[in-house]
C-alpha cells in the first residue's frame, strides 16, 4: 500500500483513476485528484468520496497552471492516468490525441521534475504500443510497433517520462495495461457495450469477435498499481498489467448474452473488421503476478462481478 505522504491522480475521476482513489481513501489515505479545470463538477464515479479526496484544479495543457499546482503541493508519487484513451477514434482526432498523450505528459513530467524531484510518476501505457508483435507480448522483449496514434502517443509519452528518468530527475515506473474491465467503465469498450446492451434486451453488432485480446479484472490493476515499489534511480521499472489468459471477443460476447439471458443477440460480422486489426493481444503476467503474490482474478469471477454492478446501475446507460 502507498505510504506516500501526498498522492496525486490525474485522470482521477476515470474508470481506473475513479477505483484506485477509492481504494486509497478505504486505506486512510486522502488523494489529491487533478481534475479538468474546463470541469463542469465532480465526476460521477467520485460522488460518493468527494469529501474524502483534495482537489486540484488544472489541464494538463496549460503548463503555466499546472507547474503551480506542484509547485505549492508537491506530490510523493503521481499515477498518471489522465489521457485521450480510445485507440479506433485516435485517427480523426491525432492532434488532440498527441497533444493530451504527449504534451499533456511532458508538461506534468517537466512541473514534477522542477518542483518534486524525490517524486515517483508511475506512467499509465497501453499494450497498443506492441502492434503486431509477436505473443505474447513482453515489456523489454517484445519489439514496440504501434499502429494507431494512441499507440504512438503513448510510446511517446513513455520516452518523456524515460528521458526524465534517466537524466535523475524523476522516478519512473511505466505500466503496460492490457484489456481492463470492471464496474463504472463507460460502454465505449466491448465488455461494457455488450452488457448494457444485453441488459435491454437488444442486438449487439459486432465484427466477426476472431480477434483474441489479454482481459485483466480493474482490482487487478489497482492492486498491482499500489504494490509497485520506487525504482532505483536513473533506471525505469517496465512492467506488464497481463491476465496471461487472451480470449476470443466472440467467446466473451457469448458469455455476456448466455449470462443474461434476455431478448437480444450479438450479431456477428454485422461490422466490419478493422483494416489494421490486432488479431493476437496476449500478454506477460509474471511481474504482475509476483506483484499480486499469485494469478489475476479469473476472467468468468471478474465478469461475474461487473454484470452484477451493471445491474445494479442500468439506469446510467438508458
Amino acid at each position: 500500500m502507498v505510504d506516500s505522504p501526498r498522492v496525486l491522480i490525474t485522470g482521477g475521476g476515470g474508470f481506473i483513476g475513479a477505483q484506485l482513489a477509492r481504494k486509497l481513501v478505504a486505506a486512510g489515505v486522502r488523494p489529491c485528484i487533478l481534475v479538468n479545470s474546463t470541469s463542469t463538477g465532480p465526476s460521477w464515479r467520485l460522488r460518493d468520496i468527494w469529501a474524502s479526496v483534495c482537489v486540484h484544479e488544472a489541464n494538463l495543457l496549460d503548463s503555466q497552471a499546472l507547474e503551480e499546482q506542484i509547485r505549492i503541493h508537491p506530490p510523493g508519487i503521481v499515477y498518471h492516468l489522465a489521457a485521450f484513451t480510445h485507440a479506433a477514434r485516435s485517427w480523426p482526432r491525432a492532434a488532440e490525441c498527441f497533444r493530451v498523450n504527449v504534451e499533456g505528459t511532458l508538461n506534468l513530467v517537466c512541473s514534477v521534475a522542477r518542483f518534486s524531484a524525490d517524486c515517483h510518476i508511475v506512467y499509465a501505457s497501453s499494450c497498443e504500443v506492441y502492434g503486431r508483435a509477436e505473443s505474447p507480448q513482453r515489456a523489454g522483449a517484445s519489439e514496440v510497433r504501434p499502429l494507431t496514434p494512441y499507440a504512438s502517443s503513448k510510446l511517446a509519452g513513455e520516452d518523456i517520462c524515460r528521458l526524465y528518468a534517466t537524466r535523475g530527475d524523476v522516478f519512473t515506473s511505466i505500466v503496460r495495461i492490457f484489456n481492463v474491465f470492471g464496474p463504472a467503465q463507460a460502454p465505449d469498450r466491448i465488455i461494457p457495450e455488450a452488457i448494457v446492451a444485453a441488459l435491454h434486451g437488444r442486438d449487439l453488432p459486432v465484427s466477426s469477435g476472431m480477434q483474441t485480446r489479454d482481459f485483466i479484472y480493474l482490482d487487478d490493476v489497482i492492486k498491482g498499481l499500489l504494490s509497485l515499489n520506487t525504482p532505483v534511480r536513473h533506471e525505469i521499472q517496465l512492467v506488464d498489467f497481463a491476465s496471461g489468459s487472451p480470449l476470443s471477443i466472440r467467446s466473451v460476447v457469448e458469455r455476456i448474452y448466455s449470462a443474461v439471458s434476455r431478448k437480444g443477440r450479438p450479431l456477428f460480422g454485422a461490422l466490419s473488421d478493422r483494416s489494421n486489426e490486432l488479431w493476437s493481444v496476449f500478454g506477460d503476467p509474471t511481474d504482475l503476478r509476483a506483484s499480486l503474490q499469485g494469478p489475476c482474478r479469473p476472467f468468468d469471477e471478474g465478469l461475474k462481478c461487473t454484470l452484477t454492478w451493471y445491474g445494479e446501475h442500468l439506469g446510467l446507460w438508458p
